[in-house]
């Protein structure tokens, strides 16, 4: 009799617990679909904003190409003996051997402003071509290359300068060498002249190692007046 209770007892314990586990089991779908059916919580006002998105750079504008030279401004015949070049320096003459064409330092020395021996630009402005192979006539300072008591060979230049410490060194925008037609003697001579010579020009750009070496040439050179000697 005794058994039969214990062994009913244990099948309403057994089928109790059996039921519970199966109901809790059942339970677990019903709360993960409602967990995933709710709304996202609000953000926490504390909390910094989330970085804004970085904005695009704008692209790079690419800059213009350099506007062709104005042709007509290079060179102007103003009348049959007068040239204006590069719209700003006139110049009188013809560039003949008896009307050469009347130049100045600040007319040369221009040319610095468009050759760069550095990047390698070594174009002679075109406002210069009229005077390249024709004869001009300029006043400045000149000395011999080398020292001797007569010489053929002469370096002219708009500034003062005795070749070491008097003076200012020359650019070669502002010298020019000179080959004269008759040797000259330089006996009893101050060491620092100047005066006015006449020949023909010849404009070629030399150029080593990035730096402007030579560019003025003058050959049948004449010293038509001189002070200093």
């Amino acid at each position: 009799m005794m058994r039969a209770f214990w062994l009913f007892l244990a099948i309403l314990i057994g089928g109790g617990l059996a039921a519970w586990l199966i109901g809790s089991t059942g339970s677990t779908p019903d709360v993960a679909e409602k967990q995933a059916a709710a709304p996202n919580p609000l953000p926490d006002p504390a909390s910094p904003p989330p970085p804004a998105p970085s904005p695009t750079p704008a692209p790079t504008p690419k800059p213009s190409p350099p506007a062709p030279t104005d042709q007509s401004k290079a060179v102007r015949v103003l009348d049959a003996r007068t040239i204006r070049l590069n719209d700003r320096f006139d110049v009188l003459g013809r560039g003949s051997v008896d009307d050469p064409f009347r130049v100045n330092w600040q007319l040369l020395s221009a040319a610095m402003e468009s050759m760069d021996a550095t990047v390698g630009d070594l174009a002679v402005p075109p406002w210069l071509e009229p005077l390249n192979g024709a004869w001009i006539e300029i006043s400045g300072y000149f000395a011999p290359t080398m020292q001797s008591e007569e010489t053929d060979e002469l370096l002219f230049t708009m500034n003062r300068w005795d070749g070491c410490c008097i003076g200012l060194p020359p650019t070669v925008f502002d010298s020019l060498a000179l080959r004269l037609d008759r040797r000259i003697s330089l006996m009893g001579q101050h060491l620092i002249r100047f005066g006015t010579i006449r020949g023909e020009l010849h404009i070629e750009p030399f150029a080593a190692g990035g730096m402007m070496l030579g560019l003025y040439r003058i050959e049948h050179g004449t010293i038509t007046t001189q002070t200093g000697g």
